[in-house]
């Protein structure tokens, strides 16, 4: 079993609150008393290993690892796994790397967050207007702005200059991501560490030879940057619409790349399915358990597999 988080916690954090859920401190902590409980934790070395060599891991093995790179992991997620005895693979956007760019997504909930705060009629009506141009469609402002595609970024930019606010100045003050000096603690304390594309891409809004570019370069970065010598990556969002092409064209590139269907086979035997714990507001005992019970229906349904075109 492999399980995915993102960051760990107790500050609501406005570049990631209007995105998605997350642990703080004291759930996240329960969660590893989970796992040494009744699982067996294992880091990516030992996971590789056994897809080289074709051995079986131990019974109830679990696989910790964590997207997007940001500096909490070093700061408050990896003091706890190593408590814990437990390792875990921490998935970077190299582009993120000592901060030189802000994601699309943080920079959408930044933007949320300040409209929360309330808007000018004025203000509100050049976003609307921006919105119509681009044909972004939605009920509230705050869906509209989650709504805008990866490949259309400036749109973001145009929007925080109406509402007041510049990422560049959010990046150098609030310094959301890992710095190399913090992944090269990660490395020496005995974590590993997996490309998750060059800027957190939708790769369904890309074009073959894009996804591969994104897979291979933010390896490449890692392999060369921190002397790492295995090649592993996670798709940022999801895997969904990866064709066989794709994973075809970087077999020689990847050791391992992993998704996010919980616990769904793939057909690409170098590829596998995550648990987003994240993904519910409950305990990570009590996710897992409904992913054994998603699991159970899709294989009376015959849908264990995920279909790859």
């Amino acid at each position: 079993m492999i399980v995915n988080y993102h960051i760990v916690s107790d500050q609501q954090l406005p570049y990631i609150n209007n995105l998605y859920l997350y642990r703080n401190v004291d759930t996240f902590v329960r969660d590893l008393d989970f796992y040494n409980k009744y699982y067996h934790p294992i880091g990516m070395t030992e996971f590789l290993d056994s897809i080289k060599n074709r051995t079986e891991l131990a019974e109830n093995s679990v696989l910790l690892t964590f997207d997007d790179g940001f500096r909490e992991m070093s700061e408050i997620a990896a003091p706890l796994l190593l408590e814990k005895k437990i390792p875990a693979t921490f998935f970077i956007t190299t582009d993120f790397i000592d901060n030189q760019k802000l994601n699309h997504d943080n920079k959408q909930s930044l933007l949320i967050d300040r409209l929360k705060g309330g808007i000018s009629s004025m203000g509100y009506n050049k976003i609307m207007k921006l919105m119509e141009s681009f044909h972004i469609q939605g009920k509230h402002l705050h869906e509209r702005i989650l709504r805008i595609p990866y490949k259309e970024s400036q749109l973001l930019e145009q929007i925080a200059t109406i509402v007041g606010i510049d990422f560049s100045l959010f990046l150098r003050d609030q310094r959301p991501y890992l710095t190399s000096s913090q992944i090269k603690g990660l490395l020496a304390e005995g974590f590993t560490v997996g490309g998750h594309s060059c800027d957190h891409a939708r790769f369904p809004e890309l074009s073959l030879e894009e996804q591969i570019e994104q897979i291979k370069l933010s390896i490449d970065i890692l392999v060369k940057r921190f002397s790492i010598d295995y090649r592993v990556f996670a798709f940022p969002y999801s895997d969904r619409g990866a064709n066989a092409a794709l994973f075809e064209a970087v077999s020689n590139e990847v050791d391992a790349s992993f998704g996010s269907h919980g616990l769904l086979e793939d057909p690409v035997k170098t590829h596998f399915q995550r648990i987003s714990v994240e993904k519910f507001d409950q305990s990570a005992k009590k996710t897992i358990k409904y992913h054994y019970g998603r699991r159970s229906v899709y294989n009376l349904l015959n849908r264990e597999y995920i279909q790859r075109s």
